[in-house]
């Protein structure tokens, strides 16, 4: 996972679901969730210009191309300042 952007990720998620033929056996830190065949990173942020690498291994159960592809979510936002001024006048 890698932030290419010139702000922090925020609440980054990660997810890959295991195709059938595909059994989870064990990963590196971090661990992952795990909900059935998903496999679910949760990196609190993921600061601008660096990267993470998560790795995971699985056992093959079935002979043939298994195809699985991770997909990852984010919270962005934008940050601006509003000044308020209140006039100071005295009217006679």
């Amino acid at each position: 996972v890698k932030n290419i952007g010139k702000t922090d990720a925020r609440g980054v998620i990660v997810r890959d679901v295991l195709p059938d033929g595909l059994e989870f056996v064990d990963a590196t830190s971090p661990q992952p969730t795990r909900s059935g065949p998903m496999l679910i990173w949760t990196l609190d942020s993921l600061a601008a210009g660096t990267e993470r690498v998560l790795k995971f291994k699985a056992r093959p159960t079935q002979v043939g191309s298994l195809d699985h592809a991770a997909t990852v979510s984010l919270r962005a936002g934008a940050k601006s300042r509003t000044i308020v001024q209140q006039p100071k006048l005295k009217v006679e």
